[in-house]
């Protein structure tokens, strides 16, 4: 139960993580980060 929670936390956060990196990536040229 624990790891299947840890799991989807992990997803999630590493969809908002990919999410804002192609966001940043794709509007802003990538020498300002």
């Amino acid at each position: 139960m624990t790891t299947t929670f840890c799991a989807i936390l992990l997803i999630q956060i590493c969809e908002r993580y990919l999410l804002i990196e192609y966001e940043f990536g794709g509007s802003a040229p990538k020498g300002k980060l």
